[in-house]
């Protein structure tokens, strides 16, 4: 085994360094190959661990140029998985997407059933005339996926990372790589002057 691929596999994916081993032993040392099985595992582990109460966390907070505040509580399952630099690193990076999005909600099920209705409604004017019942779904689902995304912090695409996934994405990569349930429990914003 290369150290150096076990050194790219470790960097890239921050999984513990056994499981590194394991995975590019199984990729015949192709660091692309695996990085996918560690992702594949990951994504197990992240199911299983989603089940599991995650009373633990850090509530942290974030002020810009004196003018927005956000408080934001982020839970984990144990204390050191709390102290880890990437969990209070997505904590930041949270809190900042809140100070610069102003989400309103958290989750989708969140959401009062009037705005829902009401942006069905509005979606619904918008559609175009002559279209089969199959068509007019699709664009109200992607309507309604855009609606969820302008409102609800999980739905959104994050504003600090770079890489264009939403907040739910980056969550759930958290949650794998720590191997623990995190959970985005609540936030308070606060902006001077409304």
């Amino acid at each position: 085994m290369n150290a150096e691929s076990l050194m790219q596999v470790r960097n890239r994916s921050h999984a513990p360094l056994i499981e590194c081993r394991a995975a590019l032993s199984e990729a015949n040392d192709n660091v692309e190959q695996a990085l996918v099985v560690l992702q594949k595992r990951g994504v197990i582990r992240a199911a299983a661990s989603a089940t599991r109460e995650a009373k633990e966390g850090v509530v942290r907070s974030y002020v810009h140029n004196g003018k927005i505040a956000v408080l934001v509580e982020v839970n984990c399952e144990t204390d050191f998985a709390a102290r880890n630099p990437l969990f209070t690193q997505f904590v930041d990076e949270v809190a900042m997407h809140i100070a610069a999005a102003n989400p309103p909600h958290l989750h989708r099920f969140d959401v009062p059933a009037h705005e829902m209705h009401q942006a069905r409604e509005i979606a619904m004017a918008g559609m175009p005339p002559n279209k089969s019942e199959a068509v007019v779904a699709k664009i109200l689902d992607g309507k309604m996926e855009k609606f969820y995304s302008d409102v609800c912090l999980v739905d959104q695409a994050s504003l600090v990372s770079q890489n264009g996934k939403s907040i739910e994405q980056l969550r759930a990569q958290l949650s794998s790589q720590l191997g623990e349930n995190v959970v985005i429990r609540r936030f308070t914003r606060w902006e001077l002057g409304s």
